[in-house]
This record gives C-alpha cells, sequence and structure tokens, in this order.
C-alpha cells in the first residue's frame, strides 16, 4: 500500500498583542527580517478577556501577521522560544510590553505554540507545546472549547479562512 506524504511545508502566522504601536514596529521588523514578506494582517481590539490587563494593560490591540513563505512545521518549537526573547527584550520588571503567539496553518488546522503544558495540548520539544486551536471542518475553521476567545470571532475565522485558501494555491 503506497503511503501518503505529509505537507510539512506550512503557512506561518503570529499573533502580537500589544499597547504601543513603537514596540509593534520594531517586532514586526525583526519578525519581517526572519522569515520575509507578511502577506496579509488582521489588527483587532483585544477585549475578549482581561486575562492579560495586569501585566500588559488595558486598550491592547492585536495583529495577526500571515507570512509569505512556507515553513517547515518541525520548526515551530524554535520559532516559540526565539519570539519569547523578544518579549523578552521589550519586558520592564518582568511585565510584557507584546505577547507573541507564533503558530501555522494547514488545510486542516491552526496550531499556537506554547509554553504552557495543558491536556489537549501535545509535547513539539525544546520546552514546547502544540495547541490545535481551529479545524477545518464544514468548509469553514471551526473552535472547541479550549479555543483563545479571540479565535472563536468570525472575524478571525474569515481571515484564517482566507489564508487557508492561498495556502491552498501554494501547495498544489
Amino acid at each position: 500500500m503506497a503511503q501518503i506524504k505529509p505537507v510539512t511545508k506550512v503557512k506561518l502566522l503570529i499573533g502580537a498583542m500589544y499597547k504601543e504601536k513603537e514596540i509593534l514596529d520594531k517586532t514586526i521588523g525583526m519578525l519581517k527580517e526572519r522569515f520575509g514578506v507578511i502577506e496579509s494582517t488582521l489588527e483587532y481590539s483585544f477585549d475578549f478577556t482581561d486575562y492579560y490587563e495586569e501585566e500588559t494593560g488595558k486598550e491592547l490591540k492585536k495583529q495577526l501577521l500571515i507570512f509569505k513563505d512556507l515553513i517547515d512545521r518541525e520548526l515551530l518549537a524554535d520559532i516559540k522560544n526565539w519570539t519569547n526573547e523578544i518579549e523578552g527584550m521589550f519586558s520592564e520588571k518582568d511585565k510584557r510590553k507584546i505577547n507573541l503567539d507564533p503558530g501555522y496553518l494547514t488545510m486542516h488546522n491552526v496550531v499556537l505554540a506554547s509554553a504552557k503544558e495543558m491536556p489537549h495540548k501535545i509535547y513539539i520539544g525544546k520546552g514546547m507545546f502544540g495547541d490545535v486551536v481551529l479545524e477545518y471542518k464544514s468548509k469553514s475553521f471551526q473552535h472547541s472549547n479550549h479555543t483563545f476567545p479571540d479565535f472563536k470571532s468570525d472575524k478571525v475565522k474569515e481571515f484564517l479562512n482566507k489564508a487557508r485558501e492561498n495556502y491552498k494555491k501554494e501547495i498544489k
């Protein structure tokens, strides 16, 4: 029986939650230097939860960045460790001024990297876990009960569905 070879190249996405635009701009510069051209972005107010207020402040914004060049999915743990270093560069008194959540998009799901172990996350190496936050079924990305609140929004799902269509054209 012939084995189906999995597609290992995936769309890199990074969520950047921030308050200060200047820090976001510097961070995006570093991300572009490392990962290349940004294909699409979605910016929105991050008012889904107050979980980050004590550390990062109120009136937060988030920008989702989708990069043009495909990456090997095996790099996600390395990317998360590197983005944690960037967060540290912009931290003051152990409080982050930017929160970076790298992940990837495939034809089947959206996976974010996390340093926190939870029952629904799988270990991907180098101290990091993969969190399947969305699954593609019924012609759209669908969330589960553990999906982050902003990834449950129609606006984010629509943005990621469009990114999936672009990705589909690239891997054919």
